[in-house]
């Protein structure tokens, strides 16, 4: 079979998975509507999340002038043009389901003025499409016309419109709980994520004509110490947002924690620093391990896996406060929205394929010659 024949299978299955999806979300919707916008936010962000770290991979790359991740260009480009999956998800969750998600916040009646003004409905909608307005042009201007210029604007515009959206789309889940570094933890979570994904996609495609003479152990083992010092840079935000929670034991803060540590919420948050911290620190610690594909791809996974519980442990409580619980159209719902951004993904990648028409430039084919261990330990 030729791999054109391939790609179309897979192709027509993402399709087949995407179909299963809908109908899953239609059940959802007529079952357990609150439940479903709750699960439309979580299949958003976590696309979204994914496309913007890929970006920020990117516009890293571009300012810094690497050679060494020249080779990867392509799989972050088609990941970052992606993110208008993760946005349509998240747009349709914040504009028809606000009254599930946050229209109980105004009920209450005792926030403080200046939070109830932010959360205000027509703000915070109207912050929705400045973020999406902003995220779009500028990476999708980075991926036309790339400049040093325009990535260092993008660096610090995201900095900025993320951890506003953070608070708008989760923290505003449960105002009455606020944190200082909870913009910082999901830009962790985020990257460490995009980071996973470039792997797996990385060692996926190491046998196309294109990735071939690119994708080698020197890459890995550089892809390997990024994840490995990220996994411990996400653990330590993890453990610093809660400590400073914790010991302050002041109710409205506490009490955030204190749902995610009682009855199956508490294994689902142990669960989650296993995967983002513990496994790729423990499994990556070594150069070989870095360098195998075959471990790194597990690692990979692994975080990919985590990351979506970490984002599933800061949405679902508020909506399954006894304890966490997944009917079969919610797994269906989200293998639909991954199965999706995966097609997306590969028309992206196929219509890249016939614009390079199977050449590599000469810049990356000296990046894969340079000599191993060029990036430290």
């Amino acid at each position: 079979m030729s791999a054109g024949s391939r790609e179309n299978d897979m192709k027509s299955t993402l399709l087949k998975v995407v179909g299963l999806g809908a109908i899953s979300a239609a059940a959802g919707f007529l079952v357990m509507p609150e439940r479903f916008w709750a699960n439309a936010l979580l299949a958003g962000l976590f696309t979204l999340t994914v496309s913007l770290g890929a970006a920020l991979f990117l516009a890293i790359q571009y300012v810094s002038d690497a050679s060494w991740s020249r080779g990867l260009r392509r799989i972050c480009e088609c990941l970052a043009a992606s993110v208008v999956v993760g946005e349509v998800l998240v747009f349709l969750a914040v504009a028809f389901g606000a009254r599930s998600l946050y229209g109980w916040i105004h009920a209450h009646g005792h926030l403080p003025h200046a939070q109830e003004l932010w959360l205000f409905r027509p703000f915070q909608f109207s912050r929705l499409f400045v973020y999406f307005g902003v995220w779009s042009a500028m990476i999708f201007a980075l991926l036309k016309r790339p400049s040093r210029g325009l990535a260092a604007a993008f660096l610090a515009v995201f900095a900025v419109t993320f951890t506003l959206a953070g608070m708008d789309w989760v923290m505003a889940l449960e105002p009455h709980w606020f944190s200082t570094m909870f913009g910082l933890y999901l830009f962790a979570g985020t990257f460490q994520c995009a980071l996973a994904v470039i792997i797996v996609m990385a060692v996926l495609l190491r046998e196309t004509d294109a990735m071939r003479r690119v994708v080698n152990a020197d890459l890995y083992h550089d892809l390997g110490k990024l994840l490995f010092g990220f996994s411990s840079f996400w653990a330590y935000i993890w453990f610093c947002q809660f400590l400073l929670i914790w010991y302050s034991n002041l109710p409205e803060e506490a009490g955030f924690h204190l749902l995610r540590l009682s009855g199956g919420w508490g294994a689902l948050s142990a669960l989650t620093v296993v995967l983002n911290w513990a496994v790729p620190f423990f499994v990556l610690m070594t150069r070989s391990a870095k360098r195998n594909s075959r471990v790194i791809f597990r690692v990979g996974l692994g975080v990919i896996l985590g990351h979506w519980l970490d984002l599933y442990v800061l949405v679902m409580p508020r909506f399954l406060p006894h304890g966490p619980s997944l009917a079969g159209w919610e797994a269906g719902l989200m293998a639909g929205v991954i199965a999706a951004f995966g097609w997306t993904l590969a028309c992206l990648w196929s219509r890249t394929a016939l614009q390079e028409s199977g050449m590599m430039p000469s810049r990356l084919r000296t990046s894969a010659t340079r000599p191993p261990g060029s990036m430290g330990f």
